[in-house]
């Protein structure tokens, strides 16, 4: 079950950049690496990997790993999945784990699923409540408080689903849906309130998806293909579905992963079989190969998060880890991915290291704009109190600008 959080909390801090040396440092990480992400467990970020034999767990950034899989009755591990703090879900080759207490222990969350091979795993809904699952064999979902899955695959011409993201999609009014990428039918749109899917295709000249995530920042959906790079789709797509374009330009075409890269929501990874390359966010070629420290550039996952300023490559010989050096100001980083809070009075510390404007705002499914603060502070340490009484219930994107950085999370508020 997801806990709320307090009514009083920090939502971002800003901080300055580390001088760590910026190439790829290999790990005592485990071999056959499918998944990496990053999960809150007080009072820090702990990163975790799912591999073929199990789930492993990093309380130092990535550097030092161990095992964690008690309970785990499958250890061929493809997806995970952090949900609220300590909670994490696991997608193996006989179905769906779930452990609440930070990988320590496992149990199995299936009950309904007539596939066990989970290739993705994503949560949505407007109460950021509903899991999904991509399989073999279509896509399930099921509340998060309770394992009752059940399919959903009207409209999915393509069963084979290898990657899910969610995020704004082109409706009217905007709604936050999830968008499927399979193994030769391309993507496709759940419809709002419908329970169908929709290819949204147009402008992909390869329908072998491998990746798909949201950039919130942009509003920018972004796939990876087998074949012909990363192309990205506004949400404000035609009204035939989005819309594609290439991001990648000459660069390698095989994509086999996608993450957005640390910082503020400032470039895309993608992880290929001739190594990482790395793309500015919101348009443009890619920027640059980096390989410079890997041995293996047969990359099969790559992942990143704005709460620490490293990103990782997981292949089939480690993991490696990195510095991005890029931010030549100071990057805004949140204290979570999705937050829960009532929608009461909520805080927001953090620090400026000059005189800056700072402006907040929450932003509703329908694109609906609620100014929170809008005021120029000194540099410094400061604590503002955030009225959202006036704010349905509901989902909401929080966006914080200071100065031109600018850093969106999802929030749901409840009452």
């Amino acid at each position: 079950m997801i806990r709320r959080v307090p009514a009083f909390l920090t939502l971002f801090a800003i901080v300055g950049t580390v001088p760590v040396q910026a190439q790829w440092v290999k790990t005592n990480g485990p071999d056959s690496v499918r998944a990496i992400v990053v999960g809150w467990v007080a009072p820090s970020y702990v990163v975790f990997a799912g591999t073929s034999s199990g789930v492993y767990r990093s309380l130092d950034s990535g550097m030092v790993w161990t095992q964690v899989n008690s309970g785990l009755t499958n250890i061929s591990v493809r997806a995970l999945l952090p949900a609220s703090a300590g909670t994490l879900f696991a997608g193996t080759d006989s179905g769906v784990f779930r452990s609440t207490n930070s990988g320590a222990s496992w149990e199995s969350f299936s009950n309904g699923l007539t596939v066990g091979h989970i290739q993705a795993l994503v949560i949505s809904g407007s109460t950021y409540s509903t899991l999904y699952a991509g399989t073999i064999s279509g896509v399930f979902r099921t509340e998060i408080s309770s394992a009752s899955w059940s399919k959903i695959d009207s409209g999915l011409m393509n069963l084979n689903v290898r990657a899910l993201t969610s995020g704004l999609v082109a409706t009217s009014p905007a709604a936050e849906g999830v968008l499927a990428g399979t193994q030769g039918g391309g993507v496709f749109r759940l419809k709002s309130g419908a329970g169908s899917w929709e290819a949204v295709n147009a402008g992909l000249p390869n329908l072998d998806i491998t990746s798909i995530v949201y950039a919130p920042s942009g509003g920018l959906f972004y796939a990876g293909t087998n074949g012909a790079g990363v192309f990205s789709s506004s949400y404000f797509g035609s009204p035939e579905g989005l819309a594609w374009s290439a991001v990648t330009g000459s660069a390698p075409k095989k994509i086999r992963s996608i993450s957005i890269g640390p910082g503020f929501d400032d470039r895309i990874l993608a992880g290929s079989d001739s190594g990482v390359l790395i793309t500015p966010l919101h348009g443009g070629s890619i920027a640059r190969m980096d390989n410079q420290g890997i041995t293996d550039s047969n990359i099969r996952v790559v992942s990143s998060a704005t709460r620490i300023p490293y990103f990782y490559a997981g292949t089939d010989h480690g993991i490696w880890r990195h510095y991005d050096p890029k931010p030549e100001v100071d990057g805004i980083s949140p204290k979570g991915r999705e937050l829960r809070m009532k929608n009461t009075a909520n805080s927001i510390s953090f620090s400026l290291p000059s005189a800056s404007r700072v402006i907040i705002e929450a932003v509703s499914l329908s694109g609906k704009k609620f100014g929170l603060l809008n005021t120029v502070l000194p540099a410094g340490s400061h604590t503002r109190l955030l009225s959202t009484e006036a704010l349905p219930a509901g989902l909401y994107f929080f966006r914080l600008q200071v100065g031109d950085q600018t850093e969106t999370r999802k929030v749901v508020l409840t009452r």
